[in-house]
């Protein structure tokens, strides 16, 4: 028996090593190809065009805010993909468990869904705001340094910090919406969740009050809920960062063109 388990512990390593290796470089070379795509994207812009961009906010696009998709297209898809198989496996061991419980747990279902939905709409607004707030400040840093000598014949240092900071506290006070919402969001949703599971817990004592569940079952039964509610809470932030990547105001002007 411990070799058998040895043999599953190291087929697990060798499987999570490959996962890591496989999902990471193919988001390296996705990164690769959009910064590629939009590049080519802004070249074929009309001139017109830049007069309303700043030179460090298009270069933010290119640097910064392709390193945020190498994440969410490699970490983030290789986590939502493991959860959902747990997520999967555990409710399919509920309903084996006990039907009755299951179905109960599943009536929290449609509201979280809505919730989630309406949020996510919500969220990828908010975070197209941060993420233009941040751009202008870039900048207004790429101004400020790439024009330095002027800024030094005028004594414009002082002046120049001051607009960066400005810009910077904009987009603090942006970001500090959206982490509102989000921490709002996570209250509702871990609320409606652990309701759910005191109200199975409930009924399932009845249930072994009654003779129809036994202690044994309810405990495998919690164990299994407490499975699938890691698993789903998981999904729900890995979830939440896509959106707020897929918000980049750039992805359209790609996305036009290819």
């Amino acid at each position: 028996m411990g070799l058998v388990m040895l043999v599953v512990l190291i087929m697990q390593a060798i499987a999570s090593a490959a996962r890591y290796y496989l999902f990471t470089w193919a988001g390296e070379r996705i990164v690769r190809n959009i910064r590629i795509k939009l590049m080519d994207a802004l070249m074929h812009q009309e001139v017109g065009f830049f007069d309303g961009q700043m030179t460090g906010d298009l270069m933010s696009r290119l640097t910064a805010d392709a390193t945020v998709l190498q994440s969410a297209l490699s970490v983030n898809i290789s986590m939502m993909l493991r959860n959902a198989a747990a997520a999967i496996g555990g409710l399919a061991l509920l309903f084996y468990t006990s039907e009755q419980l299951t179905l109960i747990l599943l009536a929290t279902l449609p509201p979280a869904a809505l919730m989630a939905a309406r949020f996510g709409t919500r969220v990828r607004g908010m975070s197209k705001v941060v993420q233009e707030a941040i751009g202008s400040a870039s900048a207004v840093a790429d101004e400020s340094l790439t024009n330095i000598r002027t800024v030094r014949s005028f004594a414009a240092e002082d002046i120049e910090a001051q607009r960066y900071d400005g810009a910077l506290d904009i987009a603090l006070e942006k970001t500090k919406l959206r982490i509102t919402a989000i921490a709002r969001f996570m209250g509702g949703i871990s609320l409606l969740g652990l309701s759910a599971i005191a109200i199975v817990l409930w009924y399932g004592a009845r249930l072994v009050m009654d003779q129809q569940l036994t202690v044994g079952t309810l405990s495998a039964y919690v164990l299994y809920t407490l499975t699938v509610a890691v698993s789903v809470a998981t999904l729900g932030g890995s979830h939440d960062e896509l959106l707020q990547d897929a918000s980049d105001p750039y992805y359209n002007l790609v996305h036009n063109k290819y």
